[in-house]
């Protein structure tokens, strides 16, 4: 969230590069292209907010997904907010917890709707919407499952 792409801590990492020669020309493409690891995430319930192109005057900005980023973190801010959080604290939590962000759609032009999902793994409490009282207190239900 914080778009600095870095946590700084002591510690090793065990790198491995192949360089493929011609690469870029071979497969057509103009920047660098990587592979993941096999380690996947171990979070699994987040709560997801929406940004559209619309900043905070209302001003509508034609397919600006920084406009819609900058909304869906405000709102992730604003959130926190809820469990004791100051603007700035929250801030800083979610700027050093794993939030996945995604461009969610373009095709309802002139939006650009962007997601920010902030696992609730990350909190050593609950931030669950139901546990904010009467608002969030209803079922999702569950999804029916093939025969």
């Amino acid at each position: 969230m914080t778009f600095c792409g870095a946590l700084e801590m002591s510690g090793w990492i065990d790198f491995r590069v192949d360089l493929i020669k011609g690469g870029m020309e071979q497969f057509g493409i103009d920047h660098p292209t990587f592979k993941p690891g096999n380690v996947e995430s171990q979070l699994t319930e987040y709560i997801t907010f929406e940004g559209y192109s619309v900043d905070e005057d209302g001003t509508q900005h034609y397919k600006n997904a920084n406009v819609g980023m900058r909304r869906a973190c405000l709102d992730a801010t604003d959130y926190l907010k809820n469990f004791g959080y100051t603007g700035e604290r929250a801030y800083f939590a979610l700027g050093t917890i794993p939030v996945e962000s995604r461009i969610a759609g373009i095709v309802d032009l002139p939006n650009t709707c962007v997601t920010v999902s902030i696992p609730q793994e990350a909190f050593d409490f609950t931030v669950d919407p139901n546990d904010l009282g009467d608002v969030g207190s209803q079922s999702r239900g569950t999804a029916p499952r093939p025969s």
